[in-house]
């Protein structure tokens, strides 16, 4: 059996270094993939996969855990978003 090549694009491979996902971690998640556990077919090949980071896990836990400091960082890098009501309209 021939063995499956994985790849990263230079952008993915800067978020995965920001995040700490080593490429062991991205292995791990195409296995899973190929096992059938992933949270959505795209198409085209392409898959949906949540995958830990850190010690973080696999789901948005994190966020309860943030400082208000640490929020406003992450909604300046534009990495969260603040869902705005029609309250807020006012």
């Amino acid at each position: 059996m021939i063995k499956k090549r994985i790849f990263k694009t230079k952008l993915f491979s800067k978020l995965t270094n920001k995040y700490e996902i080593t490429d062991y971690d991205l292995s791990k998640a195409v296995q899973e993939i190929q096992a059938g556990l992933y949270e959505a077919d795209l198409g085209g090949n392409a898959y949906k996969k949540r995958v830990a980071i850190g010690n973080r896990g696999k789901s948005i836990e994190f966020l309860l855990d943030l400082t208000s400091e640490q929020i406003d960082k992450l909604i300046y890098e534009k990495m969260l978003m603040e869902v705005k009501n029609d309250n807020d309209k006012k």
